[in-house]
């Protein structure tokens, strides 16, 4: 596996660029911190044109099985990166919230499992810009479950959420 990991960086990298990534740090963040099974899930889902992004159904659909498994493990064996905490009330406010409803699918620890994907560590505007979504029920890919436990959710929950999982090892 680690093989097809290497193999695959220079798809990797040619991915960054191709998106204009302004930081490909932040992207190899929000991808590494999914997983390998919740990342390879996305890749599926471009591949068949569940997710929507043209650019980006393109591209997986030019890989190889192969070459989709090694760009998912080459993403996801990049270290993830918490962010520090910067309103310590705010994250405890967010850690009691988490501890009351997200837990249950992602995890004490939010590392998720085959079904749920890790969210510790995550991009702040990512969880942020996700939760919203499901709250609002905007957006391509609404998952029933998160928009249900998401709907009672105000900005500041949102907020407090997202600085306690941001900080998340």
């Amino acid at each position: 596996m680690a093989e097809l990991a290497t193999i695959a960086r220079p798809y990797a990298e040619a991915l960054f660029k191709a998106v204009g990534a302004g930081d490909a740090a932040a992207v190899a963040q929000q991808v590494s911190a999914l997983g390998a099974v919740a990342a390879h899930e996305q890749v599926r889902q471009f591949a068949v044109g569940k997710r929507r992004y043209e650019f980006m159904e393109g591209l997986i659909k030019a890989l190889s099985p192969d070459e989709m498994v090694g760009v998912v493990l080459y993403y996801t064996q990049q270290p993830v990166r918490p962010q520090p905490v910067n309103d310590a009330a705010l994250a405890a406010r967010g850690k009691t919230y988490y501890d009351k409803i997200c837990f249950r699918c992602h995890g004490e620890q939010g590392h998720g499992t085959e079904q749920y994907a890790r969210i510790a560590g995550q991009q702040r505007d990512y969880l942020r810009i996700s939760l919203k979504r499901y709250r609002d029920g905007k957006g391509p890919r609404i998952d029933p479950l998160m928009a249900a436990n998401t709907r009672g959710m105000n900005d500041a929950d949102i907020e407090a959420v997202v600085a306690y999982v941001s900080s998340m090892r």
